[in-house]
């Protein structure tokens, strides 16, 4: 079990982001898995390996799953202004990642997502304590 996984589900668990429940009967359940990847130094060797769980978006139709999205990250552009901006007057410039900032979102639609592969092999992980993990 990858390390990041494990970690991408109990930064869920601790934002109480959402609850297992029985699969409804009368409710449209969307898919999810886990999206890793590898955040690398600017040197190109390896920081830390990443897990986020998604939902399969491509199955949602708007109107019916959701009416509007928004995605709490700054543009690539508004980065880009600011930049410029700071360069121009000579300005320190520094920046920061807030971990799973996409957790703090809030949303106004009940939605039913099927778990991951491999959710209960990290909640297990997570339940026997610091001594188990990878």
């Amino acid at each position: 079990m990858a390390k990041a996984i494990v970690s991408e589900v109990e930064s869920i668990l601790q934002h109480d982001t959402w609850k297992l429940v029985d699969r409804p009967k009368d409710k449209e359940v969307i898919g999810s898995r886990f999206v890793l990847r590898n955040k690398y130094h600017s040197d190109g060797t390896l920081e830390r390996r990443k897990a986020r769980l998604v939902a399969r978006g491509f199955a949602q139709r708007p109107g019916f799953h959701f009416n509007e999205t928004f995605a709490p990250v700054a543009r690539m552009s508004s980065i880009r202004l600011l930049t410029a901006l700071g360069a121009r007057r000579s300005m320190h410039i520094r920046h920061l990642d807030i971990a799973s900032a996409y957790l703090n979102g809030d949303i106004d639609e009940e939605l039913f997502m099927e778990p991951p592969q491999l959710l209960e092999d990290a909640l297990r992980i997570i339940s026997t304590g610091p001594a188990a993990r990878p």
